[in-house]
């Protein structure tokens, strides 16, 4: 058998399946954390009562998420450049809106696990094992063909799965947006209804 990619090797094949899994454990951990942070503060209470809209307040955790987390992943980019000879900044337009709402999707979860979850210990603890259900319900482990139907037509509109094959076109066959238009508008389609459930839990939580 010929290899299809025979330029490929080690961390360059494996960073479309990689990559989507560091931003899903960062962006939930780290966006649970940081809205405990912001709910257990001693000023929190003072920021309720000021005469901002209630939305202010989780949209600047979430912007303020975002920015940490992309710089964490635009390292981790510059690093497989670098060191491992993968050309991911060719493709940098299409791979910051796709990794963009990919991180924004997850950062809405571990906020919205945050906010419904009392304890700090409970939140991190439910991010983590969500992670690893997306980890799992995923193709990392086994290829999608060989899974039962029914985890199949799951594990197909998991969105690691979604950004992993997206990934896969645009790095190594450089794809446009529209050989994958039908996944990158699903995946869209969660982070918005993702930020509408958050918008509406943090809305009901701040007028309580």
């Amino acid at each position: 058998f010929e290899k299809i990619l025979p330029n490929l090797h080690g961390v360059q094949s494996a960073l479309p399946l990689l990559l989507p899994f560091i931003a899903v454990f960062i962006s939930l951990l780290f966006s649970t954390i940081l809205t405990h942070l912001e709910l257990h503060n001693k000023s929190h209470v003072r920021n309720l009562l000021a005469p901002v809209n209630d939305l202010l307040y989780p949209l600047g955790l979430l912007l303020t998420a975002y920015i940490i987390i992309f710089f964490q992943l635009f390292i981790l980019l510059l690093v497989v450049q670098m060191q491992f000879g993968l050309d991911v900044f060719s493709h940098f337009s299409s791979l910051f809106v796709l990794l963009s709402v990919f991180v924004l999707f997850f950062i809405c979860l571990g906020m919205i696990i945050a906010y419904l979850s009392k304890q700090v210990q409970t939140s991190i603890l439910l991010s983590t094992f969500l992670s690893l259900g997306f980890f799992l319900l995923s193709d990392a482990l086994v290829a999608l063909e060989a899974m039962p139907r029914v985890v199949y037509f799951f594990a197909s509109f998991n969105p690691v799965v979604l950004v992993g094959n997206m990934l896969h076109q645009l790095l190594f066959f450089g794809f446009s947006f529209g050989s994958y238009l039908e996944e990158f508008i699903l995946l869209l389609i969660y982070m918005v209804l993702a930020l509408l459930v958050l918008f509406f839990i943090a809305r009901r939580r701040h007028r309580a």
